[in-house]
């Protein structure tokens, strides 16, 4: 860690502060950093206090040094520093670039915001890369999902991105591997429980016609290829974006997405590890949308880690 990374890394306390929590100090200090996940670095000693680990309930004295993990290093605006090596991983995919959005290709594995032992998400690479604290997410995908993510580059633009979502507007295609032969296009169109846990989390459940409730979700399969009845490529037409919304339709008609742990076949997800697969097989490969007066239309490749899994040989 260079000088300046380490004078960054320590925060004196100022007379403002005489005599305020540890904890509250922080959250006011770190304000685009998530709450969840100070608490957790002052729990695990990550924090300390003249050189001593830190406590929730501790009271500051003007003339403390509050020293901060690495990943929670703030720059001059009270952003979150991300490690350069991540800020050149999300340049080297920037797929569109205009003074209202960025659209960047998100690698699976990279969550679109911090969270629970997430210290940083895309939308805080993409704000350190762009040097906007401004930037917003127009819209999510999973963390284990790759593929186009759209953020907006001022309020106007992300307004305007979510007026034409809610009026589907804007077309969204995703490449998914589907297990078994899906023969025809289907167009599934199944109300989904959004609220739905499983052991804590979240798992939406696909809801019986004759069931109340749930939000409606439209998913259309299109089968693009297919492997020796083994498994199906198919490109999926979003109608609209609810959570885990492909991968819970998908299973709903018996054609589970591979590598899906959640909602999909146990046997299948084995079998697909044997060919390589470590991954959920799930990428948007496009999107539509409207930039300023202009249709834009912005692509990415099916990513080499699948792309070998479906040229290896079928038997």
């Amino acid at each position: 860690m260079n000088d300046a990374q380490h004078r960054a890394n320590i925060l004196p306390v100022g007379p403002e502060a005489d005599g305020q929590r540890v904890d509250n100090y922080l959250i006011k200090k770190l304000k685009n950093f998530p709450r969840t996940l100070i608490y957790k670095a002052l729990r695990t000693g990550q924090i300390r206090v003249n050189g001593k680990r830190a406590k929730q309930t501790q009271k500051l004295a003007s003339g403390d040094l509050v020293r901060l993990p690495p990943f929670m290093i703030p720059d001059g605006g009270g952003q979150i520093r991300v490690p350069d090596k991540w800020v050149q991983v999300v340049r080297d995919r920037v797929l569109y670039k205009s003074p209202n959005y960025l659209v960047i290709d998100k690698p699976s594995g990279m969550a679109v915001h911090a969270g629970t032992g997430v210290p940083f998400g895309l939308i805080d690479i993409a704000r350190q890369l762009d040097q906007n604290p401004d930037l917003q997410l127009c819209h999510r995908l999973d963390r284990d999902t790759s593929g186009c993510v759209v953020i907006a580059r001022n309020s106007p633009a992300l307004r305007d991105f979510q007026q034409q979502m809610q009026q589907q507007d804007i077309k969204k295609t995703y490449f998914a591997l589907l297990k078994g032969h899906l023969n025809d296009r289907q167009a599934v169109q199944a109300r989904i429980d959004v609220e739905n846990r499983e052991g804590g989390e979240r798992t939406v459940a696909v809801l019986e016609d004759d069931e109340r409730g749930g939000k409606s979700a439209h998913t259309v399969f299109n089968p693009v290829e297919h492997y020796n009845r083994q498994a199906t490529l198919a490109e999926c037409d979003l109608k609209t974006g609810r959570t885990h919304q492909i991968r819970a339709h998908a299973a709903h008609i018996g054609h589970p997405l591979a590598g899906d742990e959640r909602y999909g076949d146990e046997k299948f997800n084995r079998f697909m590890q044997q060919r390589g697969l470590n991954r959920l097989f799930l990428h948007a490969g496009s999107l539509t949308f409207r930039d300023g007066e202009e249709e834009t239309v912005v692509s990415a490749p099916i990513p080499d880690e699948l792309a070998d899994v479906l040229n290896k040989r079928w038997n």
